[in-house]
């Protein structure tokens, strides 16, 4: 698991490697869900926030082809190796 830094909204995320089947709470066109072994956005949305309006934190689990393209960046940043040389 690895942390990804803040969005502009100050909602928290990391990296997570699923070890099971999960639903993307996003599920947009062409969407399939999240193997087991790939790696997917699990986001934290805070309560009494613009996204979360109650009064317990949401977690949800987001495949890497419905996160948007800023996100998305930072997302590969983390999930790729880089090279060495």
């Amino acid at each position: 698991m690895k942390k990804l830094a803040p969005d502009a909204h100050g909602n928290e995320g990391w990296s997570v490697k699923a070890r099971k089947f999960h639903r993307c709470e996003v599920r947009d066109d062409g969407c399939v869900g999240i193997r087991s072994g790939e790696h997917y956005y699990r986001a934290v949305a805070w309560p009494r926030s613009d996204v979360n309006p109650g009064s317990v934190p949401w977690i949800m689990r987001i495949c890497r082809s419905c996160l948007r393209d800023q996100r998305r960046a930072q997302f590969d940043a983390v999930t790729q190796p880089t090279d060495p040389s």
